[in-house]
């Protein structure tokens, strides 16, 4: 079931996408895995990759999750400069600033969701610095909870409580990430439920079409906390420095909403 070659315009991506809902349940063609709900919307739409460039309305990002899921809504990957000799993340801030992993031993773990409005109980936040036209990684001893003082006097030991480096982005280059990879996107979400084979099924109750993301909004959601910069990084393995929203709220970065079906 589905279509062996993408869209060629924005109104055929919209009726396939309504041709969709008014299937129903879909059964997947893999067994359980985070991402399986966007590739089973990909395969009926018949695209091979999670975008796709219409001639008339130029790059859509495809998002799908399942609905109620309460996860962030990933916008972009963006590891923080410097980078060389070597990484920051990696080579930095978790070695220094990083804890104990919860389940492998001898392994540091350097998984925190920062944002701008306030701090992480281990006192990073993120912070916008327009002097430097950078969104910076900041720290204060200060703010870090009763519960996390054992760790802030080992971060004291190496670090002497201030950043050196700095970790930071520069905003020209996250804005022109941001406009190159969602300059439009498609959100769908997606009811599932499990089959006696172990296979999931897929009901895509809800799809909207964004166009137009605004920077300026996007700026100020990184000092008001509604955009989140995710760290997940580990001892050898870093998955990547992710920025991220929470679901439902695309609305607020975009110039124009166009909501394609809703929920039955």
């Amino acid at each position: 079931m589905g279509y062996e070659r993408p869209p060629d315009s924005r109104p055929e991506l919209i009726e396939r996408l309504k041709e969709l809902h008014e299937i129903g349940w879909i059964q997947t063609r893999k067994q359980f895995n985070d991402g399986l709900v966007g590739n089973t919307l990909e395969d009926f739409l018949g695209i091979k990759e999670n975008n796709i460039t219409l001639p008339d309305a130029g790059r859509y990002e495809l998002k799908a999750q399942r609905l109620g899921t309460g996860s962030l809504t990933t916008l972009l990957h963006f590891d923080p400069y410097p980078r060389r000799p070597k990484s920051v993340v990696v080579h930095y801030l978790g070695p220094v600033y990083g804890w104990p992993h919860e389940t492998i031993p001898d392994e540091w773990s350097f998984r925190v969701t920062m944002y701008g409005k306030g701090y992480t109980n281990r006192g990073f936040k993120i912070a916008v610095d327009p002097l430097r036209n950078r969104l910076l990684v900041t720290f204060d001893p200060n703010e870090v909870a009763p519960d996390k003082q054992d760790w802030l006097k080992e971060v004291l030991r190496k670090s002497g409580g201030r950043f050196d480096p700095i970790p930071h982005w520069p905003l020209d280059e996250l804005k022109r990430r941001l406009e190159k990879k969602l300059p439009n996107t498609v959100y769908v979400h997606a009811v599932s439920r499990k089959t006696g084979s172990g296979y999931e099924e897929f009901r895509y109750d809800q799809a909207t079409v964004y166009e137009g993301i605004d920077w300026d909004k996007i700026l100020a959601g990184l000092s008001s906390g509604q955009v989140y910069v995710d760290f997940d990084a580990r001892t050898r393995h870093n998955h990547g420095t992710k920025f991220r929203i929470r679901q439902g709220t695309l609305n607020q970065f975009y110039a124009n909403m166009v909501e394609i079906f809703g929920p039955t």
